[in-house]
């Protein structure tokens, strides 16, 4: 097909998407940003092109430029002007930067970037992207030496299937992308598979009531109660992924055994 058209509100946003779409091999051959200057006032821009040339047209925007309550619905797409599909970055774009937690705290420490060193040493874990309060603010502390345009190129790095397994929204877009342009979804179903594991072990994590409640003794030691259990396993962390194991194989154990009883 032709290149898909991608309409975004500024050139940091185009920079941001650009090389999210460089790590899930959609290159610019593939694609064509056009920059608009505010949502509302993009009907006046899609006049200057032809029908048939937005049949392969996107708009990428901010969920938080719309009134949506239920933060579940923020990322599905929207039908927009001239009926081209609008979707949404919950609650914003920079936020799909912290998609690929991994990848953001390598980029901190070889940045040497003294508040986002002072963040790491305090904070075991980052947050899923889409429960970042104000991304914004965090981007511009985390990376505030780094020029503009010199901000995102460690993106092209992103492990797509683990950004997309912790972003939704994210998720959403590129599988579109891959449906549109007839490219293979691999990763997308790779993170499908692992989003899903990690939202069955949270919630059932989710479930001990009072969160304090201790659930978990690694072999050091080591103690770990339902809240931080439910972080460990939301980023995909060793001890989260060892918790996850011992449960399916205890799991598989007891089955296991009341069968054999049942059998008797």
């Amino acid at each position: 097909m032709e290149k898909l058209n991608i309409f975004i509100k500024d050139t940091k946003d185009k920079e941001i998407i650009k090389n999210i779409l460089y790590a899930a091999e959609i290159f610019e051959s593939k694609v064509n940003f056009i920059l608009y200057s505010a949502l509302k006032e993009i009907e006046v821009l899609l006049e200057e092109y032809p029908e048939q040339e937005l049949e392969n047209s996107v708009i990428v925007s901010d969920s938080e430029n719309f009134n949506i309550h239920d933060s579940k619905l923020k990322f599905i797409q929207k039908e927009g002007p001239k009926k081209i599909k609008i979707f949404c970055a919950n609650p914003n774009i920079e936020s799909w930067v912290f998609a690929d937690d991994m990848l953001v705290r390598d980029e901190i420490k070889e940045s040497k970037n003294g508040k986002g060193i002072d963040f790491l040493k305090r904070s075991s874990f980052f947050p899923l992207p889409e429960e970042i309060v104000y991304p914004k603010y965090v981007l511009n502390n985390l990376f505030n030496k780094k020029k503009e345009n010199e901000k995102y190129g460690f993106l092209k790095n992103m492990d797509i299937s683990r950004a997309c397994a912790r972003t939704p929204s994210l998720k959403n877009f590129l599988n579109h992308l891959y449906k549109e342009l007839d490219l293979d979804n691999e990763y997308l179903e790779m993170s499908f598979s692992r989003s899903m594991d990690r939202d069955i072990f949270v919630n059932l994590v989710k479930e001990v009531v009072p969160n304090e409640t201790i659930l978990f003794r690694t072999l050091d030691g080591e103690v770990y109660s339902a809240q931080q259990l439910e972080n460990e396993i939301k980023n995909g962390t060793e001890i989260g992924r060892q918790y996850t194991s011992d449960i399916l194989r205890i799991a598989r154990d007891l089955l296991k055994r009341r069968a054999e009883r049942g059998g008797e």
